[in-house]
């Protein structure tokens, strides 16, 4: 069955969208603060003063990586909200983003008669099977 999608919801795909941005932010806080932990590891002897430079560092990756998160989230959440608004202004001229869509009972239904149809081939090939069998059993 072949649907189309005519229009979003703007506000809901804005928080989707921000909800997959903040994720991605997240990911990329978790980077920078290995590299920035990292780097305070590698270059933070020479400077004398280590633990203060690395808990800076460690301060800094933390505050970084939240800041970051936090703007990519906005970052999603307008994009979504554009996206959607485009969207719904040209879909209904062009034509929305056609899908084909399919019952899941009927597919269980159809997976359930192949299966049916299977044993019903197979069994007979076991009978063959045995019939030989018993035949080169009586020959022995």
């Amino acid at each position: 069955m072949k649907k189309e999608i005519k229009s979003f919801g703007k506000i809901s795909l804005a928080n989707i969208m921000a909800m997959f941005y903040g994720i991605i932010g997240f990911f990329v806080a978790c980077f920078t603060f290995i590299f920035s932990f990292g780097s305070a590891l590698v270059y933070g002897e020479e400077n004398g003063a280590f633990l203060g430079f690395i808990f800076f560092n460690i301060g800094v990756a933390i505050l970084l990586g939240l800041i970051v998160s936090i703007i990519t989230a906005i970052c999603g959440w307008i994009l979504g909200l554009f996206i959607a608004v485009f969207y719904n202004m040209f879909a209904g001229r062009l034509s929305g983003i056609k899908i084909e869509l399919e019952d899941v009972v009927e597919k269980e239904e159809k997976q359930k008669e192949k299966r049916e149809e299977k044993r019903d081939i197979d069994e007979p090939k076991a009978k063959v099977e045995e019939k030989k069998e018993e035949k080169l059993e009586s020959l022995i």
